[in-house]
């Protein structure tokens, strides 16, 4: 019998990281978030496992979601898709989800009370999905010239103020570019009550991602003086701004908008066909309403439970609600200290 007529094969289970990352490399709608680089930073930093459920046809990875194996503060092991990522795109076609599901909900998998992911293509729009978070992203494929155009007018006013005080943009890779960050996003943290990650994440971060050319550090100046930093994630087209940090004592100087509109700058200028501002939960106004004065265009992103049920976030519960108040009034080293032994445990 010729070959070519024959049915297509397939295979259904875990894949490693080789060939996982072998097929997210020419999919369209991959991102860094999906790139092992990034799974493996999270692995190395928490102590996580990582496990990807596939489909094979004819030996060739067409679907595939990856997981990452955390334990709750109490024991009980979950899997998550992914732990400390905004938003995941499934890469498998709607014939291929279905069989996806299956395998997670076979013996294989029993031992896990969770099983989630944080997507904006939900696996099932039913009450297994709930609406938490928004995504805001800009069309960056545009000529900056356009992209300025749906600027927010209260936004073009902060924009002058910023360039009046003389404030200087730079991308950096460096290991110091991101100690630069960092102290000001123990700043930033302490100031809003939320535990700081640890500053050995941010190592990793720079070791594994910015000197890998997947991203930079983008540093606003303002003489000798680092005021705002960012670090955004770049990778197929897309760029992410996933952590954002200022002085408190310079904002009056708008060094978000400053930094956040030299990021979009950069994007149209390397190619990148989309920014992607990053989620918001959908109580945070405030966030929501600065991401869309930069023209971007909101989208939801779902909890989607494919084992399991729908539960609060460990960043809703009341021991956060302490720990925020505590962070507030203590001295920065109990920011730091907090994120060192708890923030594995707040997804």
């Amino acid at each position: 019998m010729n070959t070519s007529q024959q049915s297509p094969q397939f295979v259904l289970g875990d894949i490693d990281l080789g060939p996982y990352q072998s097929f997210i490399e020419t999919h369209p709608d991959s991102t860094v978030f999906h790139h092992r680089s990034w799974i493996e930073l999270l692995c190395d930093q928490h102590g996580f496992t990582v496990r990807i459920p596939a489909i094979k046809e004819n030996g060739r990875v067409i679907a595939a979601i990856p997981f990452l194996e955390t334990r709750t503060f109490f024991g009980a092991k979950k899997l998550l898709s992914l732990p400390f990522t905004d938003s995941l795109t499934v890469l498998a076609d709607h014939n291929s989800i279905p069989k996806l599901k299956q395998l997670m909900h076979s013996a294989e998998y029993d031992k896990y009370s969770t099983i989630a992911m944080r997507t904006h293509s939900p696996t099932d729009h039913g009450s297994s999905s709930e609406l938490v978070w928004n995504r805001h992203t800009v069309d960056t494929s545009r000529s900056f010239e356009n992209v300025y155009a749906t600027f927010d007018r209260r936004l073009k006013t902060n924009l002058r103020r910023a360039q009046k005080s003389h404030l200087r943009f730079s991308l950096e890779t460096s290991a110091d570019a991101m100690r630069s960050f960092y102290h000001l996003q123990v700043k930033t943290r302490r100031k809003i009550g939320v535990p700081v990650q640890p500053h050995r994440f941010f190592s990793r971060l720079q070791e594994r991602i910015i000197s890998q050319d997947l991203g930079f550090v983008g540093l606003v100046k303002q003489g000798d003086e680092t005021i705002a930093a960012g670090v955004f994630l770049v990778y197929n087209g897309t760029m992410i701004y996933k952590y954002s940090a200022a002085d408190p004592k310079r904002l009056e100087h708008r060094p978000n908008d400053f930094l956040a509109f030299n990021a979009i700058r950069s994007a149209v200028e390397l190619g990148c066909h989309q920014f992607d501002f990053g989620i918001s939960k959908r109580n945070q106004e405030g966030l929501r309403r600065y991401k869309g004065k930069f023209g971007s265009v909101e989208s939801n992103v779902y909890r989607d439970v494919i084992v399991g049920s729908q539960q609060s976030l460990p960043e809703d519960s009341k021991a956060m609600a302490i720990a925020s108040l505590l962070i507030r009034n203590s001295p920065a080293f109990v920011c730091k200290a907090i994120g060192e032994s708890l923030y594995k445990y707040s997804q």
